[in-house]
């Protein structure tokens, strides 16, 4: 007579590994495939969401074209009292892409508040006021850029402009040249 030995197991799911979903994610971002990048980040679920993982997953959904739902993501990231200049700076750049221009200025000036150091947020926070025809704000921000960051001819030749346009056209010939550019040549 043959006698099977069954042991009992419970078979349990296997347990998920859910930092090389997200490492996979993240290579496929920085690849620039955010299709991928979507698929692997959004399958984490949100209670093992970190920062880095919320922000690329916007970034995954305006790349894509689904502005609104990387503004909700976003939103929501920062209505969680992150307070992360980091978030407010991906939020004002979606908004900045989308023509807000209003909701940018918001989400810039609060992530300049938050990091008072982060020159990019200074320079589109001057690109936002430069949009809305604000042009002095919009050369205090990029004036504060260069101050923290004096090599960056973007920053450099954006406050010529604003100075140009402020009618300085002798400092704004400086900064012209500073840039490596004359008067508005690109």
């Amino acid at each position: 007579m043959f006698f099977m030995v069954v042991s009992a197991s419970f078979a349990q799911e296997p347990a998920t590994n859910y930092a090389l979903i997200k490492q996979q994610g993240m290579e496929a971002y920085n690849k620039g495939d955010y299709a991928t990048a979507l698929k692997y980040l959004t399958s984490i679920p949100r209670s093992q969401h970190t920062l880095d993982i919320v922000i690329c997953t916007a970034n995954c959904y305006e790349s894509l074209g689904d502005i609104r739902s990387a503004v909700l993501l976003l939103e929501s990231l920062n209505k969680q009292n992150y307070n992360n200049y980091s978030a407010f700076y991906n939020l004002g750049n979606i908004y900045l892409k989308a023509e807000i221009y209003k909701n940018a200025i918001e989400s810039y000036k609060l992530a300049t508040r938050m990091n008072t150091r982060f020159a990019p947020a200074f320079y589109n926070l001057g690109i936002a006021y430069y949009k809305t025809n604000d042009v002095n704000k919009a050369l205090f921000n990029f004036e504060k850029a260069m101050r923290l960051n004096p090599s960056n001819k973007d920053y450099i030749y954006n406050a010529a402009i604003c100075l140009e346009t402020l009618g300085d056209k002798k400092t704004a010939e400086e900064y012209f040249k500073k840039a490596g550019l004359k008067s508005q040549e690109k």
